[in-house]
């Protein structure tokens, strides 16, 4: 009889304590899945190592989870190398990070000799809605 009784009062605090609280202060709720990709093409023969800027614009009201990021260049023989890297406000990325509302500043750049004709990046993620 005594643990039923320990059993309800703990029940019925968390419930209390779970119609009170909020993680994030906003819920998400699923707006879509995006897949964003870039061409670039070098010369080859450049001695500057960005290749490539673009903005990627999260409408209001809105967060992007990045999930992946990935790129890939292609020399004239039509071998691929690699050594490239995507740079979201001048920060390297792979995936894993939130983006909320905003323009951000997307940069390709090859941090090996540039030697590559053509980069091909992409960017996927999911887009949220902010539900208050």
């Amino acid at each position: 009889m005594k643990k039923n009784k320990y059993f309800i009062a703990c029940f019925v605090l968390m419930i209390v304590f779970a119609n009170t609280t909020k993680a994030q202060g906003n819920n998400l709720q699923f707006n879509s899945a995006v897949h964003y990709t870039y061409t670039c093409a070098g010369d080859g023969n450049s001695t500057s190592n960005l290749l490539y800027t673009t903005t990627l614009v999260v409408p209001a009201n809105k967060v992007l989870k990045i999930e992946s990021c990935g790129i890939t260049g292609l020399n004239a023989t039509g071998g691929y190398v690699g050594g490239s890297v995507i740079l979201i406000e001048n920060v390297v990325h792979s995936g894993g990070r939130d983006l909320p509302a905003g323009t951000y500043s997307v940069k390709i750049s090859d941090t090996g000799v540039p030697t590559a004709t053509v980069h091909y990046a992409y960017i996927t993620g999911i887009l949220y809605n902010i539900v208050p």
